[in-house]
């Protein structure tokens, strides 16, 4: 394991001292990103013993967490009774699931040791917490809730609440700053002498860096967010996280709109002061970096950008992608058994996941065209199925298609990125199973059997639920429940197709 070199917490606050609230507000915000982390693996990470000396300061202002001693890898109704007085209530409770809001539970509880210098206590969860102001208070006593459905339900919404109350700290910086110049500037007007100063520092004792502005990028309205995307691509124009980071809000209500799509491509296009390039070219430059953008950018388009034009679109992307993994060194894969090879698994997952969308776009001219948006409703594809519209006679080539397709779909449950928006799982799965529906009659002709393409549906439908259960989809329940109703359409539509051959 990594040797972590730095201070544990409970050095800081032995003795009954505490932590300056900012910088408990900042200790906050870290350890919630790495719980963001570990909530997204597949299976999900629980900790389950979150406190101050598990928590290590590194010199160069870090937070590490530590010591997985109690951690699991799934919700479990066994008793772990962690850490008393940072242990959320349903540890010592072996009826009751542990799950990622037991984490934030202890990190809350771990947040008002820091501040309070005192452990938490259940006859104080109704008075405010001392030693900070409202708005840290209310996050604080929200993950201090004995029922975990009053909590935060994700460290996403957690980490979301820490960085909007560090935004409105620094708003009231800011305001503080300015009624101390006024009140030095109106004296001096009488005797039109001006004391303001030549530059005011609204940012406090804040150091504004690339990482802190894309986490205040991700809860500023879209308008705003889209300066800071801006501002971070101006200051690492070759890194990839900031355009992927917006790509993640684009993608986040199904639909990748006109809007979201200009602003992306006048980025892309724009040329820094100073520079002969346009970002994208600069970016370019530096092929791990491209990789990662044009693969997810491919997969944006193919399944949520309105149109006929999505899919054209989204294999131009997976063929950038794919160059660029070329001039990393890596080879193109001719068919999908050299995909799913020894040697492909080498490969980084953008770059598999660019050639197994590039194999899947070649298909798309022999089999239905159509794409896809949030409401799962799709005209063009659902139109061509319930119509029956397929060869009495289909050609071997369409035939052939149709295996290769069938080849294809374990291979893209492989490849699919886990850290995946669940609303997008839903999207992929719901096209996936039109494709099997428009396609049956000749997967039976190519020799699949009724009762494996009725079993594979069967496993989509059961991912597609699972997806739409997630925490992450929380505000959306509405448009993933259409894409549900949509792949139970296509399923029955399969079935009566599977039925007249």
């Amino acid at each position: 394991m990594e040797f972590v070199r730095g201070i544990p917490y409970d050095h800081y606050i032995q003795g009954g001292c505490t932590l300056p609230e900012l910088q408990t507000l900042e200790t906050g915000i870290q350890v919630s990103d790495a719980l963001c982390y570990l909530q997204k693996h597949d299976p999900p990470v629980y900790h389950l013993d979150i406190k101050p000396e598990n928590l290590i300061r590194t010199r160069d202002g870090k937070v590490k967490l530590v010591d997985f001693g109690a951690a699991w890898k799934k919700d479990t109704a066994v008793q772990n009774e962690g850490t008393a007085g940072y242990a959320a209530p349903e540890q010592f409770d072996k009826g009751r699931p542990k799950d990622g809001r037991s984490d934030i539970y202890g990190l809350g509880a771990t947040l008002y040791r820091l501040v309070t210098g005192k452990k938490y206590s259940w006859t104080l969860r109704q008075s405010q917490v001392p030693g900070c102001g409202q708005a840290f208070s209310d996050v604080i006593r929200k993950c201090l809730q004995e029922d975990p459905g009053d909590r935060f339900q994700s460290a996403e919404q957690l980490k979301s609440a820490l960085i909007r109350v560090r935004r409105y700290y620094a708003r009231e910086n800011m305001k503080k700053q300015l009624l101390a110049v006024f009140a030095l500037a109106l004296p001096a007007a009488a005797f039109c002498v001006s004391v303001i100063p030549a530059s005011i520092d609204f940012s406090g004792d804040e150091k504004w860096d690339y990482n802190k502005i894309l986490e205040e990028a991700r809860v500023v309205p879209e308008d705003e967010s889209c300066e800071y995307y801006r501002k971070a691509v101006f200051m690492k124009p070759q890194d990839p996280q900031a355009y992927l980071n917006f790509l993640d809000d684009a993608a986040a209500d199904g639909v990748f709109s006109e809007s979201e799509e200009t602003y992306l491509r006048d980025l892309l296009h724009t040329v820094p002061l100073g520079e002969e390039n346009t970002y994208e070219e600069i970016l370019k430059e530096k092929p791990s970096s491209y990789g990662p953008v044009a693969s997810r950018l491919g997969i944006i388009y193919r399944y949520q950008y309105p149109g006929e034009a999505g899919r054209r679109i989204a294999a131009g992307w997976f063929s950038k992608a794919q160059e660029a993994g070329r001039k990393l060194g890596f080879s193109d894969p001719e068919s999908s058994k050299e995909l799913s090879s020894g040697d492909a698994e080498k490969k980084p997952d953008w770059l598999r996941q660019a050639e197994y969308y590039l194999l899947l776009s070649a298909l798309d001219e022999g089999g239905m065209q159509g794409t896809i948006g949030s409401t799962g409703e799709d005209t063009v594809l659902e139109g061509a199925v319930s119509s029956g519209q397929d060869h009495d006679q289909p050609s071997a080539e369409e035939i052939t298609d149709a295996l290769s397709y069938w080849n294809l779909l374990d291979l893209g449950n492989t490849i699919a990125d886990r850290k995946e928006d669940p609303l997008l799982t839903v999207q992929r799965l719901y096209d996936t199973t039109w494709q099997i529906a428009f396609r049956a009659a000749d997967l039976r002709r190519a020799g699949i059997s009724s009762r494996q393409i009725e079993a594979e549906i069967g496993e989509i439908e059961d991912q597609a639920k699972e997806a739409s259960a997630s925490d992450r989809i929380a505000g959306r329940e509405k448009a993933a429940q259409k894409l549900l109703e949509g792949i139970k359409d296509a399923a029955r539509i399969a079935e009566e197709r599977l039925g007249g051959t």
